[in-house]
């Protein structure tokens, strides 16, 4: 038996946890980094227990259809979010407009999608 095995959350209170607790880590850890540059270390282990929570979270959707969805927007979130913050050379208020956004809009449809039951539920 694997370690991401062991890992897996069945239950709804739980899950909902770790889903927030990795989103705010996440999205923390990738805006803040270019804000607070001097704060690199704190910013990089944030992501790092983002990361670990983001596995965690994604590994325990008992769902395959939206498991394959919710890996693949979840990846392109953090490229996403990566190229505004790093790449894009506009100020940084329209930078977090478009973060906002751009999360708000994320994590809407993947709260509905868990509050509606369709994530810890097998096909």
């Amino acid at each position: 038996m694997s370690i991401l095995n062991r890992l897996k959350i069945a239950d709804f209170s739980r899950f909902r946890l770790i889903s927030v607790l990795a989103y705010v880590f996440l999205a923390c850890s990738i805006r803040s980094f270019n804000l607070f540059k001097d704060m690199k270390y704190f910013w990089i282990l944030c992501a790092l227990i983002g990361g670990v929570l983001l596995v965690i979270k994604n590994n325990s959707i008992e769902n395959k259809k939206y498991k394959n969805k919710i890996i693949f927007f979840d990846v392109l979130f953090l490229i996403v979010s990566d190229i505004l913050y790093f790449y894009i050379n506009i100020p940084f208020i329209i930078k977090d407009v478009l973060f906002i956004a751009m999360i708000v809009i994320y994590l809407l449809k993947y709260f509905r999608l868990l509050f509606n039951g369709k994530l810890l539920k097998k096909d």
